[in-house]
């Protein structure tokens, strides 16, 4: 796989408010994109420091320990070669490759 970049480092925290002001504490600054107390968006030299509250998470097992995991995404030159590739090793994915509502193309790997 040739990562072109790391696009987002997705964490998922039970204290949203909490985990905001500390990163804007560490960071020196204050997100670039907040939603109420759902995510806040820090960017890092490009890559984006996602905040992800998961407090009232109705898609997690009812005895999931919140506020621990995390997703990373990786930016790949073609999503669709990658996925071929993956398959062609014998790589079994969750999903096909998808178009976001912003047209960027995701796969995801679990």
């Amino acid at each position: 796989m040739v990562v072109a970049a790391i696009d987002t480092v997705f964490m998922f925290v039970s204290e949203l408010a909490r985990s905001r002001d500390f990163y804007a504490t560490v960071l020196g600054k204050e997100p670039e994109h907040s939603r109420q107390e759902m995510l806040a968006s820090f960017d890092i030299g490009g890559t984006h420091r996602l905040l992800h509250s998961d407090a009232n998470a109705t898609w997690l097992p009812a005895d999931a320990k919140k506020g621990v995991g995390m997703a990373l995404h990786l930016r790949v030159d073609d999503v669709d070669a990658e996925w071929g590739r993956l398959d062609a090793l014998g790589i079994t994915l969750p999903e096909k490759p998808t178009t976001l509502h912003t047209g960027i193309r995701k796969l995801a790997m679990k």
